[in-house]
């Protein structure tokens, strides 16, 4: 790719107007192009006195370790790291086009788009961010950070699941921001469960500790332990963990239920495996489930369920319908 033809691509990205095809093109010539470092330092020797020359080398070396890298993650799911790399990629590489590009260009935009990554159901990802936390983000969740992450702060959105482990950082607090409420922590290991769609969120520390911030009041967590919040009662119980770490292990294709109704189950059910669960009535919602359950197919996660409550299943076309056993069911206590 011509020089002209890589700048000509980089900006039109940042003006949201390359198409698929060209930012494909554009990621393959990174990836490819062994005289890329050099040039990025080359650009560094002129680089105007107002800019941080450590902070634009780092960003450059991650550029380099998520494309030239692909293989050091913790996700199972694999296939799918290489897309997400795409859209970590390029809101990096529009802040350092900024810096690169503004003294020739004064046209070019300043303002730099976040860093939003998406991931569907049926997937998984694994990644580090700037400041070297390690993150795990589940299915069909959304973690989004802006440009400045790790300079004049530390704060990500997140909506749906997600695992981390944050750097240490006492000047610079990681906070991890909900539709529901914010976490604040500066160096520990916790899992966020917060799916729009679901009325209890929940936030298990597996070590550290954290402060969980609400609208109404401010709640600390130690290890093990583990907070749900109610959305609609806007109500808070905490309660003791003794294998917190149990309930991050969907990074590794195990899922931990303590105490959780089919209707949540039903909802993971979902998003793991991309399909829809209907009930043919309400009862089923509320039966109670505790236990783990292992790498497993959608036809043995369904057996599991079927063997220890009185369900059967039928598929058809991608929908999962779940009945109840009636003969099996007048053994079960404490269903409404």
């Amino acid at each position: 790719m011509a020089n002209s033809e890589y700048i000509k691509y980089l900006k039109e990205y940042m003006s949201n107007r390359l198409s698929a095809a060209d930012k494909k093109k554009l990621l393959s010539h990174i990836a490819n192009d062994k005289n890329l470092d050099e040039q990025r330092k080359a650009e560094m020797q002129h680089m105007p006195d107002d800019i941080d020359r450590d902070v634009s080398l780092e960003m450059w070396r991650n550029i380099n370790k998520q494309i030239q890298s692909p293989k050091r993650t913790f996700n199972p799911r694999i296939s799918f790291l290489l897309r997400a790399a795409a859209i970590l990629i390029l809101p990096i590489l529009a802040s350092w086009l900024t810096y690169t590009f503004v003294r020739s260009d004064m046209s070019v935009v300043t303002e730099i788009p976040p860093a939003v990554l998406h991931v569907p159901n049926g997937q998984m990802v694994s990644m580090v961010l700037p400041d070297s936390t390690l993150v795990w983000i589940n299915s069909a969740s959304t973690l989004t950070y802006h440009n400045k992450f790790g300079l004049s702060d530390r704060t990500v959105e997140l909506s749906g699941e997600a695992y981390f482990e944050v750097a240490k950082n006492k000047k610079l607090p990681f906070v991890v921001k909900t539709s529901e409420f914010d976490i604040k922590v500066t160096g520990t290991s916790f899992n966020v469960k917060a799916y729009p769609g679901d009325n209890l969120n929940t936030v298990t520390l597996i070590s550290g500790s954290i402060d969980l911030i609400t609208i109404e009041e401010t709640f600390s967590l130690q290890a093990n332990q583990q907070l749900v919040y109610n959305k609609k009662e806007k109500r808070v119980n905490n309660r003791e963990i003794p294998r917190a770490e149990l309930f991050s292990d969907w990074k590794s294709n195990s899922i931990r239920y303590e105490n959780e109704q089919m209707e949540h189950v039903g909802k993971d059910i979902e998003r793991l495996f991309n399909v829809k669960i209907t009930y043919n009535n309400e009862r089923i919602k509320y039966y109670l489930f505790t236990g783990t359950i292992h790498n497993v197919s959608l036809v043995d996660f369904l057996e599991t369920i079927c063997r220890v409550a009185p369900f059967r299943y039928e598929i058809s076309q991608g929908n999962i319908i779940i009945h109840e056993d009636q003969t099996r069911a007048e053994y079960y206590i404490d269903v409404p």
